[in-house]
This record gives structure tokens, sequence and C-alpha cells, in this order.
């Protein structure tokens, strides 16, 4: 197997870090607002739409939270994953540095 050689750039990786970790907060406070609009209508709903309106409200809020886990997780592993880089990258270059005469 040939070596392959990987080219990674650790700005761009906090970046896309950054912008997962952003995207988890617009989530958030579009689902409040979501949450607060169907909060509104709920009055105007009457037996079983509002038994309906009530189960899929809690499934969304369930499905939400999972997924502002998921992203949250992926955006901090991420981070730790471009921070590791390059702080190998600095530790290797170093000790190739030794090497040189």
């Amino acid at each position: 197997m040939a070596a392959e050689f990987v080219n990674v750039d650790p700005v761009a990786v906090a970046a896309g870090s950054t912008h997962l970790e952003a995207s988890v907060g617009d989530a958030a406070l579009a689902f409040i607002v979501h949450e607060d609009q169907l909060a509104d209508a709920a009055p105007g709903w009457i037996g079983e739409s509002a038994k309906a309106l009530s189960e899929v409200m809690a499934r969304w809020e369930t499905r939400h939270t999972e997924h502002k886990r998921r992203v949250g997780g992926l955006s901090y592993h991420m981070a730790t994953a471009g921070t590791a880089f390059s702080a190998n990258e600095g530790h290797s270059a170093q000790e190739f540095s030794a090497l040189e005469p």
C-alpha cells in the first residue's frame, strides 16, 4: 500500500468547529421560537387535534435535544482533533529539526 499524504488546514478545522457550535445555538433559538408559536396555537386545538399537537411537540423536542447533542459532540471532537493535530505537527516539526545538521 502506497503512503498517502493528508493535508490538513488547522485553521479550517477550527473554523468548521466554530461554525458547527454556532449552528447548535442557532437551531436552539429557532426551536424555541417554533415551540412558542406552537404553544400559542395550542388553545385553538381541541380533542384529538390537541392530543396530536401535544404528541408531535414532545417528539420534536426529543429529536431536537438529540440533534443538539450530536452536533455539539461533533463540534467538540472536531475542535479536539484540530488541536491535537496542530500539537502533533508542532512536536513533529521540532523532532525533525533536531535531526538536521
